[in-house]
């Protein structure tokens, strides 16, 4: 009976501390991914929320110009953007390079910036950004939608000719 009890009370012990132990948990080592495409009401820009990021995370959008010595916050006075990975700018001169990176806002503090993605002067307006699969290959990924389901609308990767 007392050995009964004594495995019982091993038993649950080993129980709770492999119930409390997590495995540890795989992810891939991405960066913010910023992305922005020309459209008919200005510049589209999306990037990554990572699996490791805060609920309550913000962030704050920059544009670099050719040019320009002046980086531009996008978002101006306004607080860190939160509720989506995603942002229409109307003010970029489009006639020149535009470069977009974003800083994350975790309990008021700007944390390092994001690899910036560079749109080029005079980019045609289109609906999606286009990677080619491999270098001369006719083969693309076909209408693939990433980012942020809460954005009026995503970055979609289409068929077609490389840009």
């Amino acid at each position: 009976m007392k050995k009964i009890i004594h495995l019982k009370i091993i038993l649950g012990l080993c129980l709770v501390v492999l119930g409390s132990a997590q495995a540890a948990r795989f992810m891939e080592d991405l960066g913010r991914g910023v992305v922005a495409v020309r459209t008919s009401e200005g510049v589209f820009i999306s990037w990554r929320l990572l699996g490791t990021d805060p609920n309550d995370i913000g962030f704050n959008l920059y544009r670099q110009t050719t040019g320009s010595s002046v980086t531009t916050k996008i978002n101006g006075g306004r607080a860190a953007l939160t509720g989506a990975t995603c942002y229409t700018d109307t003010g970029a001169n489009l006639s020149r390079d535009n470069t977009y990176f974003v800083r994350p806002v975790i309990d008021g503090n700007e944390l390092e910036a994001s690899s910036g993605f560079t749109l080029s002067a005079n980019s045609p307006t289109q609906p999606c950004f286009t990677i080619p699969l491999t270098s001369g290959s006719t083969d693309r990924i076909h209408f693939v939608w990433v980012g942020d389901p809460r954005c009026r609308w995503g970055i979609r990767f289409c068929g077609g000719p490389s840009q």
